[in-house]
Formats: structure tokens, C-alpha cells, sequence
């Protein structure tokens, strides 16, 4: 059909068409020949009683007025979705899937600044209320919990709330690139005061780290350390330092560092040997950027705390050949015993405090006067050393800190990562012999079985990773069985094995176990939170004392930096008959 001749149908009925195409045109309001307009009907008036009410899409606005036919016939009474218990004055507005969740965006800031287009807080208009406040429906009520919870949350400024993280993140977009643009500043600062040529000036820094009392960590290579270093420095060489950041300080502890890599009279890089003059460009701009690095490194923070550093030297000749006699600070040259090595590290204020008070009172009654008195020395045999079960040892600061102060070791754990940096930790401070690790699970082996291990130390150190495997046979106490002088626990609970431990050690035995108290769950850290991991005060005095023969040394409770209680329990057995 041509596009301009009627159709048939159009003819006896216009606006109507047969064909498809000219249907749609004749529907469209660009076609040619538009439908004709229906003829007005007069509205019929609705129903004087009609329930319920016709269904309506969920998101329209579902309202009711008073003058609403209602179920009963009375005009006053709300009708629609609303019970019938609502009072006659009530005018709600029910929210549909589309309005709770404008609801929940508009009640999310709740005053703390955000991104949005206007970032003045909006009171989320969910629901009308009657003037006597009643609500109108469930829905209502649970919209009403929701936006009040999140109120109260951003009120209070709850960091571990789903919403507070992106909420704080809202808040700080602003000072974070101040804060970044400060921290660059004093980086630069401190590179500066680094690299500065001036030698009176660098005594001075000398004098000031001196009488600050701050640690001091020195980032380069073994062979250059060994070769001179500034007296209490202590040695972790860049390249490794990343697997050894369990050797550092705590972040509160002040600590200065000396950077690898140096720098000449005159500011420049010092060529290393071999090096043409040519290359002098290149190799300071390498050096600049390394000393950069290692800055950036210490001044980032570290798990949310970075650490507090005192401020950086420079390795160069005029540091130690002219600066440091200055100031009145001691050069030393020649290798390191590993057992002399200093250490940056600090073990678990608890162990630090206890451990010295038990050597004091038990010396005599263990024979362990020489391994105390000596703990450096290599002429005391290892089977004469008092034995400790470190359970739950962790990267095993706490142990290698017994095996310093005279003690030989026995580290249980079943992390494999924790156990690698307690052999590194061992090793680098000469006690590899004293300090034996096992990987074994706790929670999944008979107390008696624990214990049991230390027969398979003999009379040699050794260290196995297998459960329960070890090496060596030799020479000890009780015929190649070493007996358990002490058990020590921080940080760790395994009940079967806290009840069974005063029917298993000998007497004359130890027990210092520092865990968390019932409260830590509720501090802003929040863990441990289980019942299993949390003890009760004086639970553990309690089992020990049920038994009888021991002596409650200690039991009390600190609180820890963050707010956590942890309770510091140390018993002796004294029994006659013990075992």
C-alpha cells in the first residue's frame, strides 16, 4: 500500500488502521492522523464501602486522609494499608523499598561531613506521626530502630561500626593531605640534617642522641658494621629488614638510625671502590634516592603507629672520624660475638618483670646459680641450665630473652611462621643451642603429652618442626630427662592444660601464666570476645590452690596501653610429696 492512501479500516473507523506500521503512526502524536480524543465520561463516584482497597504499585505514595471510606462505613478512620487502630487524626506515609533506602542514605551522614551534593545533614522525613505519637505500623517502628541505631553510632563516634570507616574516611579527606604534605616536610628536614656536611653540626646531633637515651639502629651491612660503628648500636642490615621487623622496638620507644650508604666532606656520595669519577653524578642521585627510602620506610605508619624516630645520620668518615670523637661518643671496631649483640627488641613487660623475681627465690633450689650468674658464658653445660615450656611462644621474643638470662627453652607453637622468626631471633643472638622449638597444636594434644616433649631435648639443644620430634640424645637430668622448672604462658589459654598442670610439674616447679581477663571484650579493641579465650579473676588460683602444695606467688591484674585487663598469675609448687 502507498504511504498516503487510506487504508479500508481507516475509512469506516478513523484512527484505526490494519497495518502494523501505520498503526504505530497513527498512535504516535507526530503521526499524520492522530486518534481522535475519547468522548469524556462523567467520574463516576467511588463506592460508599469498598474493602480493601484497590492495589496500588509499591512505589507510589501510599497516604490515607480522614476523609477516607474506611471498612466500617465511617469516614474518620483510615483505610488503605494502615490498621484500623491507628487514631482517626493519623496522617503516615508508609515507605516503600525505594524510600527506606533514601531513608538510610539520608540518616548516613548524620553530621559527619561527606561527599554528597549538599553536605549539610538531612533529618530523613520517614514517617508523619499523630500528635500523640503512637506509631502506625511495624515497618514504621524498624525504620525507626534503624535510623535511630545509626545516630547513635556517628553520636558516639564508634570506630568499629560498619559505617564508621567510610564516615571517618568522609571527615578526614580534608586533613589527610595536609597531614601527608607535613610528614613530607619533616622528611625532607631530616634528610637534610642528615646529609649536612658540617662536622660541628653533626657532633652536636651526636651530644643530643647521646643524652636522649634513644636506641640506635644501624641499617648497613654486616661487614661495614664490624668495620666501626657508633657504641649501643645495634645491627639489622636494610636488605633484610623487612623479615626482621619483629627485632625492633616498640613504636613508643625513641630510636635514631644510621643509613646505609655515605656521604663526603663536601656533601657528595662516596664512591665505592672501583668506581670512575665519571659515574659521581649517577651514584649521588642513587644515594639521595636510597636514603629516601629508608626514611620513608620508618616515617610511614606501620599498622596505624609509626614508629617515633629521634632523627637519621649518615655513614660517612667525617661521622666517625671527626664528629663523634667531637662529641665525645666512642667508635668501636671488630666483630660482634652474636651472644654480645645488643638488641633493640623488648620481651612482655609481665616476663620482664617476673622471670628475674623467680630466678632470685628458686637459684638455689635448681642449682642454677652458674647459669644465671654466667648466662653468657659457653662453660656452663647446657644440661645444667633450669628447663622452661614456653607455650604459645608466637615469633619467640620471650623466649630468647629466658635463654639470654641462663635458661634453656622449650617453644611450643603451632604457627610455622612464628616459629622461622624464633630460630632467626635465636640465631642472631648466639642461643640456637639453649632455645628448641616444636610445632605442635595445643588444643588437639593431652597435657601430659605437652610436657612429655621435653624428654625428647636429651642432653643437646636441637630444634624440630615435626610434632613432637626432636634431636639429639645425651646426657641430663634424671638420665637424659630433663626436668621442667618452669611453664610460662602469655597471651595464650588452653584450659585442660592450665587444670592438669599442678598434678604434672615436680616439685619446685613454676607456673607464670599472663592472659586476658572477662572485660577485654568490651574495651574499643574488642578481643578476645570469647568465653573459651577470656579467664575470670582468680580462676587460675582457684585451680591451684584446689590442689594443694602450691603457693599463689602473684595474682593480680594489669591494664594494658589500649584498655585491655590481663591477669599476672605466678605459682611454686612446694609440695613434700610432689612428684
Amino acid at each position: 500500500r502507498s504511504r498516503g492512501r487510506r487504508s479500508r479500516t481507516s475509512a469506516t473507523r478513523p484512527g484505526a488502521c490494519s497495518s502494523p506500521r501505520t498503526s504505530a503512526r497513527a498512535l504516535s502524536t507526530r503521526g499524520r492522523r492522530p486518534r481522535r480524543a475519547a468522548p469524556a465520561r462523567a467520574a463516576a463516584a467511588p463506592p460508599a464501602n469498598t474493602w480493601p482497597p484497590r492495589r496500588r504499585s509499591s512505589f507510589a505514595a501510599r497516604r490515607f486522609t480522614p476523609d477516607s471510606p474506611s471498612r466500617d462505613g465511617r469516614t474518620d478512620a483510615p483505610s488503605r494499608e494502615v490498621p484500623s487502630r491507628a487514631p482517626p487524626s493519623a496522617v503516615a506515609r508508609l515507605p516503600s523499598s525505594r524510600g527506606r533506602r533514601r531513608a538510610r542514605r539520608d540518616a548516613r551522614p548524620c553530621g559527619v561531613a561527606c561527599s554528597y551534593p549538599s553536605a549539610a545533614p538531612r533529618a530523613p522525613s520517614l514517617i508523619a506521626r499523630d500528635p500523640a505519637g503512637v506509631s502506625t505500623g511495624r515497618q514504621v517502628k524498624q525504620v525507626e530502630r534503624r535510623v535511630a541505631d545509626r545516630r547513635r553510632v556517628f553520636a558516639r563516634g564508634d570506630p568499629h561500626h560498619h559505617n564508621a570507616s567510610r564516615a571517618s574516611a568522609m571527615a578526614a579527606d580534608d586533613g589527610d593531605a595536609a597531614d601527608a604534605a607535613d610528614a613530607a616536610d619533616a622528611s625532607a628536614r631530616m634528610l637534610a640534617d642528615a646529609r649536612d656536611a658540617d662536622v660541628d653540626k653533626q657532633a652536636d646531633r651526636l651530644r643530643a642522641w647521646k643524652a636522649s637515651g634513644a636506641l640506635l639502629l644501624d641499617l648497613r651491612d654486616a661487614s661495614e658494621f664490624h668495620a666501626r660503628r657508633i657504641e649501643r648500636a645495634v645491627n639489622v642490615p636494610w636488605r633484610v629488614i623487612d623479615g626482621r621487623l619483629h627485632e625492633l622496638p616498640p613504636r613508643s620507644v625513641a630510636l635514631a638510625i644510621v643509613l646505609r650508604g655515605g656521604v663526603t666532606q663536601d656533601g657528595g656520595d662516596d664512591l665505592r671502590e672501583g668506581e670512575e669519577d665519571g659515574a659521581s653524578s649517577s651514584s649521588s642521585s642513587s644515594s639521595s634516592s636510597s636514603h629516601r627510602a629508608q626514611i620513608a620506610k620508618f616515617r610511614s605508619d606501620f599498622k596505624g603507629l609509626p614508629w617515633n624516630v629521634w632523627g637519621f645520620f649518615v655513614a660517612s668518615d667525617a661521622l666517625f672520624e671527626r664528629a663523634a670523637p667531637a662529641a665525645g661518643v666512642d667508635v668501636l671496631a671488630g666483630e660482634v660475638r652474636p651472644i654480645d649483640r645488643g638488641r633493640l627488641w623488648e620481651p612482655s613487660d609481665l616476663v620482664a618483670r617476673w622471670l628475674p623475681r623467680l630466678e632470685k627465690r628458686m637459684r638455689d633450689a635448681w642449682d642454677a646459680a652458674p647459669a644465671f650468674d654466667r648466662p653468657s658464658s659457653a662453660d656452663v653445660p647446657l644440661a645444667s641450665r633450669p628447663l622452661l615450656v614456653d607455650v604459645g611462644c608466637g615469633a619467640g621474643r620471650d623466649a630468647v630473652y629466658a635463654a639470654l638470662r641462663g635458661w634453656r627453652v622449650l617453644a611450643l607453637d603451632s604457627d610455622a611462621k612464628g616459629l622461622a622468626r624464633l630460630s632467626s631471633l635465636a640465631a642472631s643472638h648466639g642461643v640456637s643451642d639453649r632455645v628448641a622449638r616444636r610445632k605442635i597444636d595445643l588444643a588437639k594434644t593431652p597435657p601430659a603429652d605437652v610436657l612429655a616433649l621435653a624428654e625428647t631435648l636429651g642432653g643437646g639443644g636441637g630444634e624440630g618442626d615435626g610434632e613432637g620430634e626432636g634431636e639429639g640424645e645425651g646426657e641430663g637430668e634424671g638420665e637424659g630427662r630433663p626436668v621442667v622448672r618452669a611453664v610460662l604462658a602469655v597471651r595464650f589459654l588452653h584450659r585442660p592444660l592450665a587444670r592438669a598442670l599442678p598434678g604434672l610439674l615436680p616439685r619446685g616447679a613454676a607456673v607464670m601464666w599472663f592472659h586476658f581477663h572477662r572485660g577485654a571484650e568490651l574495651t574499643a579493641v574488642g578481643r578476645p570476645c570469647k568465653d573459651k579465650d577470656l579467664l575470670e579473676v582468680g580462676e587460675l588460683a582457684g585451680v591451684f590452690g584446689e590442689r594443694g602444695g602450691w603457693e599463689v606467688v602473684g595474682d593480680g591484674q594489669v591494664t594494658l596501653p589500649d584498655g585491655r585487663p590481663v591477669g599476672e598469675f605466678v605459682a611454686v609448687n612446694v609440695a613434700v610429696d610432689a612428684p
